[in-house]
């Protein structure tokens, strides 16, 4: 800094317009601007960057006259969903603007939030008081076969949770993150409206969730047996073991009075994913799908991953056709895409057809993609 002659009070506005000539290679600009460890301080200009006054617009405020604890959840996540909401263009720029400082408040991050694809967002209003926005992420931030869809649940308009879900075909892992003056209450009930939405947007009957949201790592989650929290609305424990030992330990709960299962019970469980499955049989995961890719360059191709590259376009595109010219982001999907016709061993010229459409859709519509991914899945 001192040799370019950059005063302290530039200094971070030089940083940042530097770190702007890396926009072409993103994760690369990532990687050694979090390596600087920077420190900032905002201060507010406004009384509308704080936490009382971030709210979106509503038509009238839900007033409780009893908490829902006990609910069919079934029967809510197969409710329809009403349309997304219609607004004018001051209104969506202030719902952007509230999604983002709902994060920045409480000095947390989401990919889908910082990289909001202002396409894909919609915005649903339902029952009691609950609004629940969600949104994927600018076409060089995707990830290249499933889709990062945040969101952003508001209550009477305010932000009340946040989180995501990774959308692949009928299944999608989730997470979910109650601010702290809505945890207990109706906090079971938000989060089956969550599910709701991407039941619904997406066409997702499957449903997984890491151990961190209920313990592992997490102190907090195992002194609050946060494993009962999604027991209660049917997620269940992958491992069999575990799932019989949750069964019992249910059964403890529902006829020993003041009974509580140990931390080191609770401990076990997050040895394993638990899920809820709404649908037949368990769909195929990303995590399979990468295995396949990484046994076949490492089998045929030496572990030269760009020859590999080379060979399974070059067979994708003896099977689709000419394609039209496609975006940087679009040839990113066409590798993707390849690696999967040949590991699952796509022939089906419907099959062939949705997949170059999926190539096409993936950076520029999130919801037509989703619906191609689960014709080619099914």
């Amino acid at each position: 800094m001192e040799v370019l002659k950059v005063d302290k009070q530039h200094q971070l506005t030089f940083l940042l317009s530097e770190f702007d000539k890396l926009a072409e290679q993103p994760f690369v600009k990532d990687y050694f601007f979090n390596g600087l460890h920077l420190y900032m301080q905002a201060v507010p200009k406004s009384k509308f960057f704080s936490k009382a006054y971030n709210r979106i617009p509503i038509k009238a405020p839900f007033y409780h006259s009893d908490i829902i604890k006990q609910f069919d959840q079934v029967d809510l996540l197969n409710r329809k969903l009403p349309k997304p909401k219609s607004f004018s263009t001051t209104e969506f720029n202030h719902f952007l603007k509230v999604v983002k400082n709902s994060l920045t408040l409480l000095q947390r991050e989401t990919d889908p939030v910082t990289y909001l694809d202002q396409k894909s967002f919609r915005l649903y209003e339902l029952e009691r008081g609950v609004s629940i926005a969600i949104y994927g992420m600018k076409a060089d931030r995707q990830l290249p076969l499933e889709s990062y869809v945040g969101y952003t649940l508001f209550k009477n308009g305010l932000p009340a949770a946040y989180g995501g879900g990774w959308v692949f075909g009928k299944r999608s892992l989730f997470g979910i993150n109650i601010f702290e003056p809505y945890r207990g209450g109706e906090s079971g009930y938000m989060m089956c409206q969550l599910l709701r939405v991407y039941r619904q947007a997406f066409g997702v009957d499957y449903f997984e969730v890491e151990p961190y949201q209920y313990g592992l790592g997490n102190p907090e989650g195992i002194s609050s047996g946060a494993y009962w929290f999604y027991f209660r609305f049917g997620f269940r424990s992958l491992e069999k073991e575990l799932n019989q030992l949750s069964l019992q330990e249910f059964e403890k709960i529902k006829t020993q009075k003041g009974y509580r299962s140990s931390e080191e019970t609770l401990l076990r469980f997050t040895e394993s994913n638990i899920a809820l499955n709404m649908g037949k049989g368990i769909p195929l995961t990303v995590a399979e799908i990468r295995e396949k890719v990484t046994a076949l360059i490492s089998e045929n191709y030496a572990s030269n991953r760009v020859e590999a590259e080379k060979d399974v376009v070059k067979n994708f595109m003896k099977k689709a056709g000419k394609l039209k010219a496609l975006t940087k982001e679009q040839k990113r999907v066409l590798v993707e895409v390849a690696f999967l016709a040949e590991v699952i061993d796509v022939k089906a010229a419907s099959k062939i057809k949705a997949m170059v459409e999926m190539i096409l859709l993936k950076p520029i519509d999130l919801y037509e993609y989703q619906k191609k991914l689960k014709e080619l899945l099914a």
